[in-house]
């Protein structure tokens, strides 16, 4: 897992010796750095709740005021846009509960302050059809005070489509 902490506000290296790869490379302030850590954090007990199956913790890292938006076919039951808790309860029932996963693999993860993307690849089988679809996908995240202000998901709708078409 990769990690660009590059800030809008850049410190100098004071240590980088001019001329190297690091001269004139901004670091991100002790503040900057805290934040992405702490959205790191959020981030990683996201995935770990999400691969255990625990949607009551899932739920609770989402804000009260989330904005949660996946674009997609109707019949993919967690499209959408959602800001209740009933409604992110309703996504996270049908992540969990829809399909099962066959691969889920992160490939990079760039985090700049309380905003972080996450780049991979999964497969999931669709419970009601046992069709499998699978590729690449996108998540930004926007973590405020440790829970999930902001969430979209971007994924080959189409295949997801299909793969939840009887």
């Amino acid at each position: 897992m990769t990690v660009d902490t590059t800030t809008e506000e850049p410190t100098e290296d004071i240590n980088a010796q001019p001329g190297s790869e690091q001269a004139g490379r901004a670091q991100p302030s002790v503040g900057q750095a805290d934040l992405e850590q702490a959205t790191l954090a959020t981030l990683s007990r996201f995935f770990t709740h999400f691969g255990t199956g625990d949607a009551a913790a899932m739920l609770s890292l989402f804000a009260p005021d989330c904005d949660l938006e996946v674009a997609g076919s109707r019949t993919v039951p967690w499209t959408g846009k959602r800001r209740a808790d009933l409604e992110i309860k309703e996504f996270i029932r049908a992540a969990l509960e829809d399909v099962t996963t066959e691969q889920f693999d992160i490939l990079e993860t760039i985090t700049r302050g309380e905003n972080v993307m996450v780049l991979g690849r999964f497969a999931h089988r669709v419970a009601a059809t046992d069709k499998l679809f699978s590729g690449p996908f996108a998540l930004h995240l926007r973590v405020v005070g440790g829970r999930i202000a902001t969430y979209r998901m971007y994924e080959d709708s189409f295949a997801a489509h299909e793969a939840f078409s009887a």
